[in-house]
């Protein structure tokens, strides 16, 4: 993780370094920083920090193909000497991103080829060179993605979708469930969700401070590249990550669900714009960096609440819980555990060290039968000859949340309650219900319905 975080700083000095001065360059670092820990927490699943962090293999190798790319495309339009072997690594990197999944092609290149396209309209200077470089990025990703598919039927991977549900979705489905949801998910992504900076307590006036700011900027760069019709190269890193965002929301508001993170390039865009703010008040500059000196103070302190607090604190208690759980399992000779958390799932993988199989699972509908999540999915799933030996374990708030459910009251016929364990924690959930599997059938494969 910390060679990711270093290896995304250093694509954004490449990204921008010939185009901006060097106090510019800094400020926008961190910004960077300071826009993934605004408002929320940081081990948050939703958002947090797990892009640097906790999902540093996966989200970061899309922000460093941004930077690179942009990087890459800005060189092309100004004109500047690039040597072959960059261009073959960039093309090289939107493939293998292509291989991962469909996204880098929504946040990067479908905004890229749109920027050409403005600059290609505009008859700019270099519009045809960075049209036919946009569009060779895209084909690169695309042929990754085919490459891949193809890939899985000559090898043994398994290639999941990120999209689960994709469907057009009707009009009384768009008002009254897509258009909230996107709304309190930009709501998390930029910090302006109430509940998220509360929990900042002391420090509440400075990071909610931070997050204004930072919105507002995004806000102002937009409105002044619009007006001013400006085809400058940070206005079309900002312009290209708006684009990036307003597609995220278009599709989940369409087509399918969308989680907080997916917004993930909002943080660029933050950047970005505070970058375009500074050199757009060029004789303001001492006001300007101030300004974003107290964005950067306010994400400090905004960092001492997420990391000391939430896992020196917070997290003592759920690790030492895991850990008691772990061990209590093994000495009930337990050797598979199988949770409907399946967030729950990576701290008590952790402590089993090897000695327990765990597996997520969710329930079919109406039938009651146990089905493997892609998350932490251990190879046969369940064998009814190790039901012995096999744990389920519930949250008391999934419980909550199941009780009235058809599927779940077919499955707790099934299922035995052995005991329930309580931990006292701040922001987590405060118990579980552990279960054994009675002698009825509880999984079969492939079953939907």
């Amino acid at each position: 993780s910390s060679v990711m975080m270093a290896v995304i700083y250093l694509s954004y000095w490449w990204c921008l370094k010939p185009f901006v001065s060097k106090k510019v360059l800094l400020i926008g670092l961190f910004t960077l920083s300071g826009g993934f820990i605004f408002g929320t927490s940081a081990s948050c699943y939703e958002f947090g920090f797990q892009v640097f962090y906790t999902m540093a293999s996966y989200y970061a190798c899309y922000i460093i193909g941004i930077f690179f790319t942009i990087g890459l495309f800005f060189r092309i339009y100004q004109d500047i000497y690039v040597n072959k072997i960059c261009f073959i690594a960039v093309a090289f990197l939107n493939f293998a991103l292509g291989m991962q999944s469909l996204r880098e092609t929504l946040i990067l290149n479908i905004p890229l080829i749109i920027s050409a396209l403005y600059l290609l309209i505009r008859k700019t200077q270099n519009g045809k060179k960075v049209m036919f470089f946009s569009l060779a990025m895209a084909a690169s990703n695309l042929l990754g993605i085919v490459f891949i598919h193809i890939l899985e039927k000559f090898v043994p991977i398994k290639v999941h979708k990120i999209i689960d549900d994709l469907r057009i979705h009707t009009f009384d489905e768009i008002i009254s469930v897509c258009i909230p949801k996107e709304k309190e998910n930009l709501l998390k992504i930029t910090g302006l969700n109430l509940n998220g900076l509360i929990q900042y307590d002391k420090t509440f006036l400075f990071v909610s401070i931070g997050v204004f700011i930072s919105v507002f900027c995004v806000i102002v760069a937009i409105v002044a590249i619009i007006l001013r019709k400006d085809k400058s190269l940070l206005a079309l890193a900002v312009i290209c990550n708006f684009i990036s965002v307003l597609l995220v929301f278009t599709l989940g508001v369409f087509f399918f669900r969308n989680r907080p993170i997916y917004y993930f390039v909002w943080c660029l865009l933050t950047s970005f714009s505070l970058c375009y703010c500074i050199n757009l008040l060029k004789r303001k500059k001492i006001i300007i960096s101030i300004v974003c000196f107290c964005v950067f103070i306010a994400g400090i302190m905004n960092y001492y609440n997420n990391f000391y607090i939430d896992f020196k604190v917070n997290y003592k208690e759920k690790d030492e819980f895991y850990s008691e759980l772990s061990e209590e399992s093994l000495a009930d000779g337990v050797q598979y555990v199988y949770l409907y958390d399946w967030d729950s799932a990576y701290p008590l993988y952790c402590y089993h060290k090897n000695r327990i199989k765990i597996g997520t699972f969710t329930i079919s509908e109406k039938s009651g039968f146990v089905q493997p999540l892609p998350y932490l999915k251990c190879d046969n799933f369940f064998d009814e000859k190790n039901r012995e030996k096999s744990y389920f374990i519930f949250s008391r708030a999934t419980l909550t949340n199941l009780e009235n459910t058809e599927n779940f009251q077919v499955l707790l016929s099934k299922l035995k309650f052995v005991k329930e364990k309580n931990y006292q924690g701040n922001r987590f959930l405060e118990s579980v219900r552990i279960y054994k599997a009675e002698s009825d059938v509880i999984y079969r494969e492939n079953t939907n319905t």
